[in-house]
């Protein structure tokens, strides 16, 4: 009723799915993919296992046993897990108690927040942290991180999987009316190792934004834009991930991973600037700030063995790019 735990769904897929009909698909990475996208969530502080969104595996084992391959889309289209319904939650919220909430998300960071014991929905747009927190974990959006509870002794709060990260990411690119338009020529960033057709494709795409979107345009929008515009190359050899774990060295801002044999992979550190504030000391003082966390996320344990890594700093102003610096 709640969930499978992974001993539960290893015999789901036992009992349903026959590998031999599966080319070059094992159980080990059927498992793998489900843990990534539909694991993670806890009912409880003293948890020590999470399990799985039962009807999302369910949905993507008939997809997988009906076509063959592994399922490329994360959620069905009636799970509930979409951009539109979280961006009507998030819009109850208070200002600040959202961009708090949201900054936690989109850094992979735990949330510290009560549960209250009711909620009135009529409270429109003034729903509090607490309140706020405490609609997204009934509707499955956030759950309770036991390690950070335990070790605080409040309760703490966690995005638990891709789909609802990935749900998260583009309910932010649609507040600030950013659309997706795929079949860019990126082949300069997939086949030379040249960053700057992704940087200006960015700044393009910036440039076509609402005016709206620059009231709060920040570094968490720019980040967005390079990752969805790293996207929709079309070649899609470019596979981008936001608030990458470099270990114990903190979150690159951008990791682009490309399936090209032998091609370039990049670690993008992004810093922006408002144009009342984007003085030629301040863009320097970014990129000098940008250079000194490339260099230590690029010697981090978890980029030890990344072949052909190219680190760039890169500071927009508003919505042009200022300063673009590869690090040596």
């Amino acid at each position: 009723m709640a969930g499978f735990t992974r001993d539960e769904l290893s015999m789901v897929v036992d009992e349903t799915v026959d590998f031999s009909r599966l080319d070059g698909i094992a159980k080990e990475l059927v498992m793998e993919v489900m843990e990534k996208r539909y694991d993670g969530y806890t009912f409880s502080q003293y948890s020590d296992e999470r399990i799985f969104c039962p009807d999302m595996c369910l949905t993507f084992l008939s997809d997988l046993i009906d076509t063959c391959t592994i399922p490329q889309k994360l959620a069905d289209s009636n799970s509930g897990m979409d951009a539109d319904r979280l961006g009507g939650m998030l819009s109850l919220s208070l200002p600040g108690a959202r961009e708090k909430i949201g900054q936690a998300i989109f850094r992979k960071e735990s949330i510290a927040s009560d549960i209250p014991d009711t909620l009135n929905l009529n409270q429109t747009g003034s729903f509090s942290q607490n309140q706020t927190v405490s609609l997204l974990a009934y509707l499955g959006f956030l759950t309770i991180d036991p390690e950070t509870s335990n070790k605080s002794g409040k309760m703490h709060w966690r995005c638990p999987n891709e789909v609802c990260y990935r749900t998260f990411v583009e309910c932010e690119a649609e507040t600030i009316g950013f659309r997706r338009s795929g079949g860019l020529d990126l082949s300069g960033v997939t086949e030379r190792g040249d960053i700057m057709p992704l940087v200006e494709e960015t700044a393009s795409r910036i440039a076509e934004l609402p005016a709206s979107a620059f009231s709060g345009f920040n570094e968490r929008c720019l980040q967005i834009v390079f990752y969805y515009t790293s996207m929709d190359g079309n070649d899609n050899f470019l596979q981008p991930e936001l608030e990458c774990d470099t270990g114990s060295r903190g979150r690159a801002d951008l990791f682009i991973r490309n399936r090209r044999n032998g091609g370039r992979q990049y670690l993008l550190e992004l810093k922006y600037l408002s144009e009342a504030k984007g003085t030629e000391a301040a863009v320097a003082s970014k990129l000098a700030e940008a250079k000194d966390q490339l260099a230590r996320y690029r010697d981090a344990p978890n980029f030890k063995n990344v072949k052909n890594l190219d680190c760039w700093a890169i500071v927009f102003v508003n919505k042009e790019p200022k300063a673009v610096e590869k690090l040596v």
